[in-house]
């Protein structure tokens, strides 16, 4: 990075073909077939992290398929998940409804602890997965449950020479430490636990959960909605391990470099993996690309801007991001103009994921090459330094060229993520369709009460064929547009560009109006007015110098 490169594209050296053996090692992300002497389903309870609520459930979904862990859903608990807020965030009365429905639990059927282990290991948006011995909405019902499979669950890992602690997790309810130890010998004493409490580095933790309605100004003494017991199988990274790749510490930042936390949920959805080859066409400072290289992929990236494949000088560059957290560079990093000029890697499927967050025009600009710059380009001297001609570009189009590129450089079953702006009063899907890709997820994430983004993943379900197009059909008229916030819709402006606005027009509007109708007639009633306000003040000075004489 930095050097010159030749013809004043490349910062890095270019992509080479994987070897075929070395394709043929990946490991395609699908379900196995199921064998005649798997163990059953049995009951779990995933506790959530109590964030990015939307993206819980596809992020659940998509570790699931990467492993091939085939996961049962109870409907009932899916549904009072409450994960589809799509078009209410701008609507207060609906929007606190959905909150008050929601919880942070959800009833799964897994195979076996090691299905439940080897999910959490990766899951973001998980604290924990446990193995479930009674729920229900009352302590009796609960503890009833309990009993029924003492002999099943509870007997073969609490017993003698065997420790366990339990621990009390209220969601919207804060307990003290006497109010948990109150509650473990009121409710559990009646299951007559074996074996010896020990609060460090127990044998097995016993976890007590639950759920009250959010908002809500519930204590200790106030019923929950909900109560889970069970043993907990993992304990997830969650947000911690997202967390070692905080923004604030990153040696180079721009404006647009993404949520550290959200990069990962994308690479988990994208199916991130050891020798999977993943590119961000619009990269700026590699945010995504990182969370990708943390499991292990190799990444490419591209931008229009070469400011930022270049870097700010020494130690800030693209490449001392991932130096910084122990992470192999990228492959390459190309400047391109991927709206017009895509063809400028491979013309076959090679990509086993592609994730970004294009430009909308809301932090950055949505731009594009004028036609002609990019061979401007090639003749300059100081190409390095050069930032060539650009106008401005719509969404749709970037969106129609974004799948026609996913759909013939992905391989069979390779994922296309990417951030889809949105208003917040949009109901249904706003994702365009294409098909060759298969809509799998699609989760919304708030941000002010005119707009938000989605997170939109897809996958390649089949090859693609001449003649086939991106409808956007499924979209409705309410697809954010970045017109909105220019000269389009003033009320969206600033308080001093409106002023600014008034000045301008308040300055112009005689000139334009001068030959108007309307014009004339006010013209005359004010200088009539002024005529009369003149003898009014003249009659007056008189009266009064006639009384002073």
């Amino acid at each position: 990075e930095g050097r010159p490169a030749p013809r004043g594209r490349l910062y890095a050296p270019c992509v080479r073909a994987l070897s075929e053996r070395r394709r043929a090692a990946l490991v395609h992300p699908s379900l196995p077939d199921r064998q005649p002497n798997q163990p059953a389903m049995a009951p779990y309870f995933i506790h959530f992290q109590h964030k990015w609520k939307s993206m819980r459930v596809p992020e659940l979904d998509a570790v699931a398929q990467l492993f091939g862990i085939e996961v049962g859903y109870d409907k009932a608990a899916l549904e009072a998940l409450a994960l589809d807020h799509k078009g209410i965030i701008g609507e207060q009365g609906m929007r606190h409804e959905a909150e008050m429905r929601e919880t942070s639990s959800l009833l799964v059927d897994l195979r076996s602890d090691e299905d439940a282990a080897k999910l959490a290991s990766r899951l973001i948006l998980v604290d924990s997965i446990s193995e479930l011995w009674g729920h229900g909405v009352t302590w009796e019902e609960t503890l009833a449950m309990c009993m029924r499979s003492k002999a099943a669950l509870i007997e073969p890992h609490i017993r003698e020479g065997r420790t366990f602690r339990v621990r009390v997790e209220a969601l919207g309810v804060t307990y003290k430490t006497e109010d948990q130890v109150a509650l473990i010998q009121e409710r559990l004493g009646g299951l007559d636990l074996k074996g010896k409490v020990r609060l460090t580095d127990p044998d097995n933790s016993i976890i007590v959960l639950m759920d009250f309605p959010i908002g809500t100004k519930a204590g200790p003494a106030t019923p929950p909605r909900h109560i889970y017991i069970g043993r907990r199988v993992a304990k997830a990274p969650g947000l911690k391990f997202a967390d070692k790749y905080r923004l604030p510490h990153r040696c180079f930042l721009g404006p647009t470099s993404l949520d550290h936390q959200l990069s990962m949920i994308i690479a988990n959805q994208a199916h991130a993996r050891p020798g999977a080859l993943v590119l961000d066409p619009f990269c700026g400072t590699a945010s995504i690309l990182v969370g990708c290289a943390a499991y292990g992929a190799h990444v490419l990236g591209a931008d229009l801007d070469g400011r930022m494949l270049v870097g700010k000088g020494a130690g800030k560059t693209i490449a001392d991001n991932f130096k910084q957290y122990g992470l192999g560079a990228p492959i390459g990093l190309q400047r391109a103009d991927f709206a017009a000029a895509s063809d400028c890697w491979r013309m076959l499927p090679f990509l086993d994921a592609i994730v970004c967050d294009p430009p909308y025009g809301v932090r950055a600009s949505s731009k594009k090459l004028v036609a002609g710059a990019s061979d401007q380009m090639q003749s300059r001297p100081d190409i390095e330094t050069y930032t060539p001609q650009r106008e401005r570009l719509d969404i749709n189009p970037l969106l129609e060229r974004l799948l026609e590129y996913a759909a013939s450089r992905l391989v069979l079953g390779g994922r296309l993520v990417f951030l889809l702006p949105t208003t917040t009063d949009m109901r249904g899907s706003g994702a365009p369709e294409h098909p060759a890709l298969r809509l799998c997820a699609e989760s919304e994430q708030p941000i002010s009460t005119r707009w938000c983004r989605r997170l939109v993943t897809m996958e390649k379900v089949r090859e693609n064929e001449e003649g086939m197009r991106v409808s956007f059909d499924r979209r409705e008229a309410s697809i954010f547009d970045t017109a909105k916030l220019g000269k389009d819709n003033p009320h969206l402006k600033s308080k001093r560009w409106q002023k600014a606005e008034l000045d301008r027009h308040a300055e112009h509007a005689p000139d334009d109006d001068a030959n108007s109708p309307t014009w004339g007639a006010t013209r005359t009633l004010a200088l009539v007015g002024a005529v009369l306000a003149s003898a009014v003040a003249l009659l007056a000075l008189r009266a009064l110098l006639r009384r002073r004489s």
